[in-house]
């Protein structure tokens, strides 16, 4: 079962702290690499994402009477799987799964983000850990706040699963495929080798002395006592 957890942060600080441990912290495996990936890039920019979060867009409001009303400055999302399921799609990286999901994101809801990513494939839940920032690019090219609905939140959900409903099915007949082959191949071996096996016994039966080796044949006894005689 896949789970998503998505929540938000106010402050430009915490939100900078979470992408620099998301990029660099150390690694479950020791062949994980460091930094994070973005639509194009596995090698991502972490510190000009940062720097793009301190945008006139996620500035705290300001009331008429001087209270200050927090905005969203990025939001945090994560995918998880279970080992077992991460492997039963035949997935060895989040990488493509979160590309194709926000481009199907925003393609739905006619939007840009910018957003950066970090996988972590610890030994029992591959997970993966998504920051957006709080600004979208609308298709006429005006920029306004995000605020992640109910409806965007199940949308990203769908959009996994989706994808994993259509990998899990082609990694299954790739095995189903390689299963039959491997056992194709298993009974051409075995046809061949018995046809082999019969061809060499037909050949013993035809010439029992299939190298034309003329075997010595000892004299029986009376022919040793026919030359004994002889000799004397």
């Amino acid at each position: 079962m896949l789970l998503l957890k998505i929540n938000y942060t106010t402050s430009l600080d915490r939100a900078a702290k979470s992408v620099r441990y998301h990029a660099f912290r150390s690694r479950e495996l020791p062949a994980e690499g460091k930094g994070i990936f973005d639509r194009t890039s596995d090698h991502a920019d972490v510190r000009k994402f940062v720097r793009s979060l301190d945008d006139p867009l996620t500035q705290d409001r300001v009331t008429r009477r001087g209270k200050v009303i927090p905005t969203a400055k990025m939001h945090r999302l994560m995918f998880s799987l279970s080992r077992r399921e991460f492997e039963s799609c035949g997935f060895t990286s989040w990488k493509p799964v979160i590309r194709e999901a926000l481009e199907h994101f925003e393609r739905y809801h006619g939007i840009k983000l910018e957003w950066v990513a970090a996988e972590h494939q610890s030994g029992t839940h591959p997970h993966v850990h998504v920051d957006i920032k709080s600004v979208y690019t609308a298709a006429d090219g005006t920029r306004h706040r995000l605020v992640i609905t109910n409806e965007m939140r199940l949308h990203l959900r769908y959009a996994v699963e989706g994808i994993m409903k259509r990998e899990r099915e082609i990694h299954q007949e790739e095995r189903r495929q390689a299963r039959a082959m491997d056992k194709a191949l298993g009974d051409l071996t075995r046809d061949l080798t018995r046809g082999l096996m019969g061809l060499l016994r037909d050949a013993a039966r035809d010439d029992p002395d299939p190298l034309n080796q003329t075997r010595r044949r000892r004299p029986r006894r009376d022919e040793r006592d026919d030359d004994d005689g002889r000799g004397r």
